[in-house]
């Protein structure tokens, strides 16, 4: 067990270093990449559902992405631990309510 807690420090020293700007980076990267694929090609067919309905089934889960992305350029840039949790609760919404928009859809 200790040998589990020491590796777990070794990580989180790890990412507090010079890997913290170039990883957020990437990690905000692949969440935009995300969104775009989700916005353009893997889209939910939304025939027949009201305007508002339809518009949360199509754009709700590319801006979770969008703002997972925030968090990671919060992350890479330093934020305090407030900011990125507030911000990942937002995300947390935003997927509730692509979650609540599709099992109605």
């Amino acid at each position: 067990m200790a040998s589990m807690a020491t590796s777990l420090r070794r990580v989180r020293h790890t990412l507090r270093g010079p890997v913290r700007l170039p990883l957020g980076v990437l990690a905000a990267a692949v969440c935009v990449g995300v969104a775009v694929l989700q916005a353009t090609v893997l889209t939910i067919r939304t025939d027949g559902l009201s305007g508002t309905h339809a518009f949360f089934v199509h754009w709700a889960h590319p801006a979770v992405w969008i703002v997972l992305g925030a968090v990671c350029l919060e992350y890479a840039l330093g934020a305090e631990r407030i900011v990125l949790n507030r911000t990942a609760m937002v995300a947390v919404a935003l997927y509730l309510a692509f979650l609540l928009s599709v099992s109605f859809a």
